[in-house]
């Protein structure tokens, strides 16, 4: 896992939004796998409002609260990637996810 998330997610969201009605959409996009997955999912959650959030898969959102107007969409890219990542992080963020095990060459 030599992918990093957690620093530059948090640099994003440590930024405030251009201004109070600006809806802010990450999209987040990986070939690999990171080894603070649960860290990187709780900080998604924690900055989207999610409400309340579990690494297995179980996710309880709270209506009332929203999402900030912060969503994270995820696409995982390869045979390496971390699917437990890539769809968690769509979940926590309010958003979708998809992977592509396939590549197509732009040079053809």
């Amino acid at each position: 896992g030599g992918t990093e998330l957690l620093a530059p997610l948090g640099s994003i969201f440590a930024q405030p939004p251009d201004n109070e009605y600006s809806n802010r959409q990450i999209f987040v996009l990986t070939d690999g796998e990171v080894e603070n997955t649960a860290a990187v999912v709780s900080l998604v959650a924690k900055n989207t409002n999610i409400g309340k959030f579990q690494i297995q898969k179980i996710m309880i959102f709270d209506k009332k609260q929203g999402t900030k107007g912060q969503r994270v969409f995820t696409l995982g890219i390869g045979d390496s990637v971390s699917r437990e990542l890539v769809n968690n992080l769509a979940r926590a963020g309010c958003g979708v996810s998809g992977t592509e095990r396939y590549f197509i060459s732009l040079n053809s």
